[in-house]
């Protein structure tokens, strides 16, 4: 019976242990369940609202695709308009994108045509467009795909001005990319290595040129041949190279000709003819 009322009693005590330990910080647990209800509700509401924006961007993308215009140009503008204001967006993002790509394209097929200032001028305008779109970092693979594409367009303005400096900045863009295993990065780093054989190549073929003689130095060379009796290359007048041996006069050429053996005697000579006998005188 003592035992039985003493656990009782234990256990009035820890209830009401728990009863003043609550009204104590009662104030304190009734703050802490608000502010967790208000970070719930808040991020509810969050992902509402950028639920609601992503679908506006994307209305708005289909109304500018599905709108009539007078001329592609027209078109174009408002699909560049569209992305450079919605480019950290997924719909913006590839808009800039495919934007890009266009023109990069365009500048490949007038450099075929060997129109190189339209080809620049397209080169030029993808550059900008993968620039901003990469400084805005929509997304790790976009952002990839805008360095990749950097490079590619700054391989092809090589070949138009500035080969050292464009190839350089190509190799950069490949390097950003490259420090990633995806498929883009593989392909940057193959790039990477083509370029840098290529670049080896091309400085084991270069030959360094002659320095520059400066005057003194030219007049100590032509002291010292002339101590030395070497005539100055500079000085010396060629020697003709004499007339073929056909174009010479006839008589120089008996001249020189090499006289004939003489023939051996015959060992007899050859009897002289007899004289012939007088006419005998004509009787009258």
């Amino acid at each position: 019976m003592k035992e039985e009322i003493r656990r009782e009693n234990e256990l009035e005590v820890f209830l009401l242990n728990i009863y003043e330990a609550t009204r104590q910080y009662l104030g304190v647990i009734i703050v802490a369940v608000l502010v967790i209800i208000g970070f719930v509700l808040g991020s509810m509401y969050q992902k509402q609202q950028a639920h609601k924006a992503k679908q506006q961007v994307w209305e708005s993308l289909i109304a500018i695709q599905g709108a009539e215009y007078a001329n592609d140009e027209e078109r174009q503008k408002a699909l560049k308009d569209f992305a450079a204001a919605n480019l950290t967006t997924l719909p913006g993002s590839q808009v800039a994108y495919q934007l890009a790509i266009g023109k990069l394209n365009e500048g490949n097929e007038k450099l075929v045509q060997k129109d190189n200032a339209g080809a620049k001028a397209a080169f030029d305008e993808a550059a900008a467009q993968l620039k901003a779109l990469a400084d805005a970092q929509p997304n790790f693979l976009m952002t990839q795909m805008a360095n990749f594409a950097l490079g590619k367009t700054s391989e092809m303005m090589a070949k138009i001005e500035k080969p050292e400096e464009n190839l350089k900045a190509a190799m950069d863009f490949y390097t950003k990319v490259a420090v990633s295993n995806d498929a883009y990065g593989k392909m940057a780093k193959n790039i990477l290595d083509s370029l840098k054989r290529e670049e080896a190549n091309i400085a084991a073929l270069c030959v360094a040129p002659a320095p520059a003689v400066t005057p003194e130095e030219a007049a100590a060379s032509q002291a010292e041949n002339a101590a030395l009796d070497i005539p100055d290359p500079e000085t010396v007048v060629p020697v003709e190279n004499p007339a073929p041996q056909a174009e010479l006069p006839a008589e120089i050429l008996l001249e020189e000709a090499p006289a004939a053996p003489a023939e051996a005697a015959p060992a007899e000579a050859a009897p002289a003819p007899a004289p012939e006998a007088p006419a005998a005188p004509v009787e009258a």
